[in-house]
């Protein structure tokens, strides 16, 4: 069966309907999105969005000059356990969010893709941006301090690395990862000066999350008769259904949940990362 055909049968099992035109289309290359936008197309890119605020930045001012959908593609956010915390921290049931701990650590550096420094390789561009997002989410600006150090391979892409995001008033976000290890207990913390929030590994596509008042609560994932190479995949109808409902719309330029300044945050925040580890992509250099 042809790619577009399992993909069209596989987001019509999960309730995500097209547009009329019976194409499914995955952007997954960074390089495709600015060509869909010069066509007039609407684009959810994968993430990394680019490979430097750079060109991050001028990929999102050719979608809003067309008035053009644009999203990066952090599945994250659209899950139910990340809503489910955004609304705990707007009520503030955690109080004044402290600290932010999470660790992100998996089998990847096999990949090509992970290990190739022409490929935009690196366990920052592939794993850590999800901690980066998240420190995004959750303080909403940018940090005034950012250290970083890591290790780098033999192919002088990073393989791990101990990121601290320092924010106003003395808050941080402590990070780690890692894509040598096994599959580790990626759990993501927050600490409050009333209460905690814990979502439960994997925290980049969580199902469990403890609440402030001890409750745990879990949103068990749609059904599909497919199987994935990575987990809880079939929670990207939780993606696929915000960015549908943006086009039905009509007139959303960008997602409420992931808007273009949240990406643009967090590039520059990978760029000064990327630096202090010695990561230089091919491309980029001067």
């Amino acid at each position: 069966m042809h790619p577009r055909e399992v993909g069209q049968r596989g987001t019509g099992d999960l309730g995500v309907q097209g547009l009329g035109r019976g194409v499914f289309t995955i952007i997954a290359v960074m390089f495709a999105s600015r060509t869909a936008v010069a066509h007039g197309k609407h684009v959810l890119c994968e993430k990394p969005l680019t490979l430097s605020l750079q060109h991050a930045q001028e990929l999102v001012d050719k979608a809003r000059d067309k008035k053009l959908f644009f999203m990066e593609g952090f599945w994250t956010r659209f899950f139910p356990a990340v809503k489910l915390l955004r609304e705990e921290l707007s009520k503030g049931s955690v109080g004044k969010v402290n600290i932010v701990r999470a660790a992100f650590c998996s089998p990847t550096a096999v990949l090509e893709r992970m290990r190739k420094r022409e490929l935009g390789g690196g366990a920052l561009m592939g794993s850590g941006c999800y901690l980066i997002q998240f420190a995004d989410l959750i303080f909403k600006e940018r940090p005034q301090k950012i250290v970083a150090l890591g290790q780098l391979s033999d192919e002088a892409v990073d393989t791990s690395a101990a990121i601290i995001l320092t924010y106003s008033e003395g808050r941080m976000a402590v990070l780690c990862y890692n894509n040598g290890s096994v599959l580790g207990n990626n759990t993501l913390t927050i600490h409050g000066s009333k209460a905690n929030i814990e979502l439960h590994s994997p925290f980049h596509c969580p199902t469990t999350i403890t609440l402030p008042s001890g409750e745990t609560k879990v949103f068990p994932l749609p059904e599909t008769p497919y199987t994935y190479n990575w987990a809880n995949s079939n929670g990207f109808v939780y993606e696929a259904e915000c960015v549908r409902k943006c086009l039905q719309q009509g007139q959303l330029t960008e997602c409420p949940d992931m808007p273009h300044e949240d990406s643009l945050n967090i590039m520059a925040i990978l760029d000064e990362v990327r630096r202090q580890l010695g990561v230089v992509y091919d491309n980029l250099k001067d």
